[in-house]
């Protein structure tokens, strides 16, 4: 099923990069506590915090990965040497820099020490309650699991994470990363119920791009169930949404992946003859 692999390894792409709006949350709770902390306090060490924040999540986005570990290391030197009357919400400020690291090492593949940072993140973050930062942590160490096979794992994370989601663009993206590791376990069923969870979001969002995405892992699940005709009309729907944001590609690859659903549906009708005409000559006692 060649459309279908295609499919699959066009899907990796989410397990790789952080989706935008990911990036965008952390990067604005990051600016807001500090713009308010700067403009509560307006001193050199708030500007400073700002800016090397700033500097930070740019040169990751911008593709230095390097540079961004770099800065986030140092920065992070400099902040455990400050006292708390200096920087009042120091924990969280070093939560979050272990995030910027962790996230610059996923970019250069050094997952281990990524999964470290994740989790000195997520410690700060319950020892602190932060449910902000515990949500944040419980992203990427899910991210870190899936990217190196974990899928298991990758689950029980993100399932962890499912009551702190606050908007509905999260629980899309959420519950299409729960859903895809269920795939590759071969958990068809589970996999299509997240899939459509995910779906449903999309919808309720109005994000053409993730009804794309959901649909493809409902039918990719369903093709596993062998229900090839709900798969197709999943496939369809898929098709119908990426001809709408001219995702020329997948429009590609999923009329692939239909004509060997239909194939499928075919396919399982032969069989149901054979059976049928099977039965016949039984009962005729051929």
């Amino acid at each position: 099923m060649a459309g279908i692999n295609y499919l699959d390894t066009r899907s990796n792409f989410w397990r790789q990069q952080k989706p935008i709006y990911a990036r965008e949350r952390d990067r604005k709770l990051m600016q807001e506590k500090w713009l308010r902390d700067r403009k509560r306090r307006p001193s050199q060490t708030a500007h400073y915090i700002l800016k090397s924040l700033e500097d930070i999540d740019m040169l990751l986005t911008s593709g230095s990965a390097e540079g961004s570990l770099q800065k986030a290391e140092k920065v992070l030197k400099k902040v455990l040497e400050w006292n708390k009357g200096e920087v009042p919400n120091k924990d969280e400020l070093v939560g979050n820099l272990y995030s910027c690291i962790g996230n610059a090492q996923i970019e250069l593949g050094q997952m281990v020490a990524a999964l470290q940072s994740h989790r000195k993140d997520l410690e700060i973050a319950k020892e602190y309650d932060l449910p902000d930062a515990k949500s944040r942590a419980l992203d990427n160490i899910g991210r870190v699991f899936a990217r190196v096979g974990k899928f298991q794992q990758a689950i029980d994370t993100w399932e962890e994470k499912i009551p702190l989601a606050k908007t509905t663009l999260e629980k899309t993206w959420l519950f299409h990363e729960i859903g895809r590791c269920y795939l590759e376990l071969d958990q068809a069923w589970q996999a299509q119920n997240y899939g459509e969870k995910s779906q449903q979001c999309a919808e309720e969002e109005g994000d053409i791009e993730w009804q794309l995405n959901a649909s493809v892992l409902v039918a990719q699940a369903q093709v596993k169930l062998r229900d090839f005709e709900s798969a197709v009309n999943n496939f369809e729907k898929a098709l119908e949404r990426a001809k709408l944001v001219h995702n020329n590609e997948a429009q590609q690859a999923i009329i692939s992946a239909l004509d060997d659903a239909n194939k499928g549906i075919i396919g399982e009708l032969k069989k149901t003859n054979y059976r049928d005409l099977i039965k016949v000559k039984k009962e005729k006692g051929c």
